[in-house]
């Protein structure tokens, strides 16, 4: 599953799966990303996964100052919520 994310992805839909619907081979493959995920630094994965990918810290980081620091919380009380939300979600998506 770790590719460059924009020929995964390209033209399909993402599926989202409840995890005790996948196969040993799935889970075990989305573990394998997530690894790569915690321990690849932003820049270095995307010099090899592509300019999609994103360091999980990096992911948290970004996702904590938006909801939590009140010099840029944009993520509770206004419609930008919304458009955080999509932003981590699909950066995670995108990057494993």
């Amino acid at each position: 599953m770790v590719a460059n994310s924009k020929k995964v992805y390209e033209g399909k839909p993402r599926v989202r799966r409840e995890w005790r619907t996948l196969s040993v081979e799935q889970r075990e493959m989305f573990a394998k990303a997530f690894r790569i995920m915690v321990t690849e630094p932003t820049q270095k994965g995307r010099e090899k996964y592509g300019k999609l990918y994103w360091n999980y810290q990096d992911l948290v980081a970004f996702h904590v100052c938006s909801v939590v620091d009140p010099r840029c919380d944009q993520g509770r009380e206004y419609s930008s919520s919304m458009c955080i939300a999509a932003f981590v979600n699909k950066s995670f998506t995108h990057s494993h």
